[in-house]
């Protein structure tokens, strides 16, 4: 029985992954290393009240409350 090699795989420009993260029961993000949205959830648009095509590029800064931005800045 020969093995199947999996190679790099982009995991998420998979379906399976874009199902687990769209139908997930929890707000989720995936952002670059400096906090840019790249994708974001039905859920978590719902609880903000944004659109994928609001969110999507914008800092994820946006989401936080004003008053924990200049905190979550040292991190």
């Amino acid at each position: 029985m020969k093995e199947k090699k999996q190679g790099n795989i982009d995991f998420v420009n998979t379906d399976f992954f874009k199902q687990l993260f769209n139908w997930a029961g929890e707000g989720m993000l995936v952002v670059d290393s400096r906090g840019k949205v790249l994708l974001a959830n039905q859920r978590i648009l719902d609880l903000f009240g944004y659109t994928s095509e609001e969110l999507v590029g914008e800092s994820m800064r946006v989401l936080l409350p004003k008053k924990t931005v200049p905190k979550h800045d040292k991190h």
